[in-house]
């Protein structure tokens, strides 16, 4: 069952990919088989080569085998992609962007945006390091990254730093070659300060955006021996990254050395937290009629900055603590509760598991059919205003993070204010009149 699963959501992605009405890679269609192949398929291959290496505490928990587990998953998740292209379709987005001179925007003024930009996003991380003790104390103490984060407000100014990178990238249609050197140095700049907070995956967006932003501002991105090549070598370096921040995280990793199979347990390491398959599979599995959340808690943290005193009795914002804590005490957790009565960490829901905790079967299809309206409704702005980096910031966002789960909903509300003051900024005072 599990290989009969992997060639069919092979075939499923492949059949969108060359489907697709629109050659651009970003294109919603043409991302979303990339994205779901790259991140579903090596471990549900894995997993068919290794049913044992499967969690044994979800089937517990879930009163199943790994089998019919799957089973259950490949039904649902072929209803959730199937109602997201139909989602992409309906708004029929044009079959490319259509490029504007570079003329439509003022480069000197530009310039002056990406400055002050990137001198407003370093102080907001020079601030936070000056609160926590400084860098050192932040790199010693990367266990406890999740509460030396919280009530950092300046911390909202580093969703600027991709933006940073688009405008650089947006000028180098101007200055040329020199701009692009500043391009790759400020990119390793924004991986190193992502990576002192021991996280992986805003390190990644940020690379993503510089990928994304030389596509459009560059030159395309085309298969070729070199973008195969490259591609190989990121895959490598990715791999790495993913496996290396555990370990600067002071984890408790088991020594590869000593392992009996080191493929098998660096393979599975990695897997586990580059892909959500396995938190897919356990809310296809455990939520039913009986248990289904139908939104209980789901506003619940909105008015916690409201809450004075000690936070510990509010419910926590990423309803993925529920997810985390089913699985490691084997029993039921619903919101709201306590941020104090569950795990600190969890497991993201992500559209799947957050429509279908809340719904079941016809929240898979609406929360999806809606998420592709809102990939190919972003994608039509971005084509609208091409050269304003903040649409496609904003559009690379959706893409890549934008779902109904309450913890990316609120990761939106909470950046949106900034995108749209930077958007204002820039079509007041770096397009000429005519393009505004």
């Amino acid at each position: 069952m599990i290989w009969l699963c992997f060639f069919w959501f092979s075939l499923l992605y492949g059949c969108t990919f060359f489907a697709s009405p629109s050659k651009d890679v970003f294109s919603p269609l043409r991302f979303i088989s990339i994205k779901f192949a790259v991140f579903n398929l090596p471990f549900i291959f894995f997993t068919a080569l290794y049913p044992h290496s499967f969690l044994k505490g979800i089937l517990t928990v879930c009163h199943t085998d790994v089998y019919t587990a799957f089973y259950n998953y490949t039904l649902l998740q072929t209803l959730a992609y199937v109602s997201l292209v139909g989602g992409i379709l309906l708004f029929k987005p044009k079959t490319g962007v259509t490029q504007n001179s570079p003329a439509s925007f003022n480069p000197h003024r530009v310039l002056w945006i990406t400055v002050c930009l990137f001198a407003v996003a370093m102080a907001g991380y020079v601030f936070f390091l000056a609160r926590i003790g400084g860098l050192g104390y932040l790199l010693t103490h990367l266990k406890d990254r999740v509460s030396l984060q919280g009530g950092q407000y300046s911390l909202i100014l580093l969703e600027l730093f991709p933006l940073v990178l688009l405008f650089v990238l947006l000028l180098s249609r101007y200055y040329g070659k020199v701009v692009k050197k500043y391009f790759f140095l400020l990119l390793c700049l924004f991986f190193l300060v992502y990576t002192s907070f021991g996280g992986r995956k805003p390190a990644m967006i940020v690379a993503f955006a510089g990928l994304g932003g030389w596509h459009y501002y560059v030159e395309k991105i085309r298969v070729n021996k070199n973008t195969v090549l490259a591609g190989i070598i990121a895959c490598a370096l990715l791999v790495s990254y993913i496996i290396a921040i555990p370990i600067l995280r002071g984890g408790n990793q088991k020594l590869i050395a000593a392992d009996k199979n080191p493929g098998y347990t660096v393979s599975k390491n990695f897997l586990y937290n580059f892909s959500y398959v396995f938190i897919d599979v356990f809310a296809a599995n455990y939520f039913n009629n009986s248990n289904a959340w139908h939104m209980e808690g789901y506003f619940a943290p909105a008015g916690a900055f409201m809450y004075k005193g000690d936070k510990g009795g509010i419910p926590q914002v990423d309803q993925g603590v529920y997810f985390k804590s089913i699985y490691l005490q084997q029993k039921d957790f619903r919101p709201p509760m306590p941020r104090n009565s569950v795990c600190k960490t969890s497991w993201p829901t992500e559209n799947f598991g957050f429509a279908y905790a809340n719904f079941l079967c016809i929240g898979v299809v609406v929360f999806f059919f809606l998420q592709g309206v809102v990939f190919s409704g972003a994608y039509k702005l971005f084509q609208k205003q091409y050269f304003n980096p903040v649409m496609l910031l904003f559009y690379l966002q959706v893409l890549v993070q934008f779902n109904f789960s309450s913890l990316r909903i609120a990761f939106f509300l909470k950046t949106l204010p900034l995108y749209c003051l930077c958007w204002f900024v820039f079509n007041k005072f770096a397009l000429h009149k005519n393009q505004k």
